[in-house]
């Protein structure tokens, strides 16, 4: 009997959630992806068009070749398993130093890091975070987290005082032990601003487009590992449920690996 496309079904993963693009979604829809905001916004279409137009790498924007599908599928199974229940938190502005922020009221903003580019840095050497009562200065380097031969800065994304540093946060991230999903902080800064006069951030259908371009890259990078090297480079289990290498530097080797987070954060290393 076929299936109402209006139908809910709490059961089915959102496309995206199987192209890994999104860790998790669940598709209310039954795949009516025509009716969907976000299947538009992730495309680059309706009220997300210029933004997609803007941040999407031209080359990405075409169709696959049949001949390239294998390679893909291997991809988005690797990205799927790095990003595994990562969030993204719509409800909250992203900066592009990978920055969400949160109105905390009287205890001011706080601000964690973007887990999903903290698991493409897993694992970390070190991280070093202000102390309380520093004052930062928006768009200047606020810490640094340092990954083999690099030193890669966290740029401040409000400017005021450090309020508390989540200290077992750091400590968590020096360890290798953080999951990357959840609220897990790293700030809380007494603004010197207005949350909503911070320039250049992403909200809404821009964070999602942002996103997408993130993991495009990340992608772009693997494809090229993928295509000289086979399914071996990815993990020699992934076609039979194993698991993958998520050391995506041993993944990509050194130069691939430092061109990538060069471009992630712009540091033109």
């Amino acid at each position: 009997m076929a299936v109402s496309p209006i139908q809910r079904n709490e059961e089915l993963p959102c496309i995206w959630v199987q192209a890994g693009v999104l860790s998790y979604r669940l598709c209310d829809r039954n795949y009516d992806c025509e009716q969907c905001e976000l299947f538009h916004a992730l495309r680059g279409h309706g009220s997300g068009a210029v933004a997609a137009n803007e941040y999407l790498p031209a080359d990405e924007a075409t169709e696959l070749e049949p001949s390239q599908v294998a390679v893909e599928d291997q991809v988005n199974a690797y990205v799927s398993r790095l990003i595994a229940d990562c969030e993204l938190h719509l409800d909250r502005p992203y900066t592009a130093g990978h920055f969400w922020l949160r109105d905390a009221g009287p205890d001011g903003v706080t601000a964690g890091l973007d887990g999903h580019v903290m698991r493409v840095l897993h694992p970390l050497d070190d991280v070093v975070a202000p102390r309380a009562g520093a004052l930062l200065k928006r768009g200047e380097p606020c810490g640094w987290v340092v990954r083999g031969r690099m030193t890669i800065p966290l740029e401040t994304p409000i400017s005021g005082e450090v309020a508390s540093v989540n200290q077992r946060y750091v400590e968590q991230l020096r360890a290798g032990s953080v999951s990357g999903a959840g609220d897990e902080w790293l700030l809380r800064i007494s603004p010197h601003e207005s949350l909503d006069a911070v320039p250049n951030v992403y909200h809404g259908d821009r964070t999602l487009v942002w996103f997408l371009r993130k993991i495009r890259l990340v992608k772009r990078s693997l494809r090229e590992v993928v295509a000289v090297d086979g399914q071996a480079a990815l993990g020699p289990t992934l076609a039979d449920g194993g698991e993958a290498n998520l050391n995506v530097e041993q993944v990509l080797g050194r130069e691939r690996f430092e061109a990538l987070v060069d471009q992630l954060f712009h540091m033109h290393i």
